[in-house]
């Protein structure tokens, strides 16, 4: 189950449309008619608030901001949100020929970092071994063929596979891969290793050479999207989460993630509450609004107009 730091006060608006509403006496319920509308409302004195329909279909609405008070304003794309994902390639070392290994024993070790399981956590080894002959290293593509077939047998003890594997001529290739999200349970973020090669009694060293690099893909910022709308409910109130079962309040999510799909950006509003006398104290709390990108940079900008100096009369909302 995902975890985020909180702060004082953390909440988050999952926004699938942005709506406008005309003046301050427009009932919101006639404009915020579906699941995720959300509008954006300023007053004369350069406060702001989001006005929003939930996804129980329940207008509600965030506190009203000092704009004074805010402290920075952030906005994030949807693909800036994604998790790179990073590949490890294993080939001979330099000087080490495939002649070289028929008749000895090597050994590939990945260690998963961090990794937690069903009986065991933290980091976690897998130690594949090849014995080389003449068939597997005949040529290079039967030698990384024989590589991948033992570490796929090692991996098929997960319900998830740590990784993906592929070979040719040219090498092994270990990569990273999203692991099985379950809403409220299991992330999809990748699970990291690292990778050694044994080394030769003749030398004294690795028989392979492993190299990092980018995969080129990614694991979309949705799913974290998600374990954060659920975290954020949770956060609000016990009846929120699972822990007072049977009594506990089955919440309606709006975010709903696809893999290889990036929907989401996010708008990040850090500011404080401080009051007067005993009350100056700064509060620290912190709105995030999820939504596409287009929405989220609309956000922002009828924010920084209200904040450089209401060019917006009153009633008048965002775009």
């Amino acid at each position: 189950m995902a975890n985020f730091n909180t702060n004082q006060a953390r909440h988050l608006y999952v926004a699938l449309d942005v709506k406008t509403l005309s003046s301050q006496t427009t009932d919101p319920a006639t404009v915020l008619t579906t699941a995720g509308d959300i509008a954006l409302v300023a007053d004369e004195d350069k406060h702001i608030a989001f006005v929003y329909r939930n996804a129980d279909g329940i207008i509600t609405r965030s506190d009203m901001i000092d704009t004074a008070k805010i402290q920075y304003i952030t906005k994030a794309e949807a693909a800036d949100l994604a998790t790179p994902l990073n590949k490890k390639t294993i080939t001979l070392a330099s000087g080490v020929t495939l002649a070289s290994l028929v008749g000895k024993q090597i050994q590939l070790t990945i260690v998963l970092r961090e990794f937690v399981g069903l009986d065991y956590s933290e980091n976690y080894p897998l130690v594949v071994n090849v014995s080389c002959n003449s068939t597997n290293t005949a040529s290079a593509a039967a030698f990384y063929a024989a590589l991948k077939s033992e570490v796929d047998d090692a991996i098929k003890q997960f319900k998830s596979a740590p990784f993906a594997t592929s070979s040719s001529g040219s090498g092994l290739v270990l990569t990273e891969a999203a692991q099985q999200w379950v809403a409220d349970k299991f992330e999809a973020d990748p699970i990291h290793f690292d990778v050694f090669c044994s080394e030769l009694e003749a030398t004294g060293e690795p028989w392979g050479n492993v190299v990092m690099a980018s995969a080129g893909t990614s694991i979309t910022g949705d799913f974290k999207i998600a374990d954060l709308e659920r975290f954020s409910y949770r956060e609000r109130s016990e009846v929120y989460g699972m822990t007072v079962w049977p009594y506990n309040y089955e919440r309606k999510y709006l975010v709903n993630p696809v893999a290889g799909t990036n929907t989401f950006g996010m708008l990040t509003i850090q500011y404080y509450y401080s009051g007067n006398a005993e009350d100056i104290q700064k509060s620290p709390r912190t709105i995030q609004i999820a939504a596409a990108d287009e929405d989220v940079a609309a956000l922002k900008t009828a924010i920084d107009a209200v904040i450089a100096g209401g060019e917006e009369s009153e009633g008048e909302e965002t775009p």
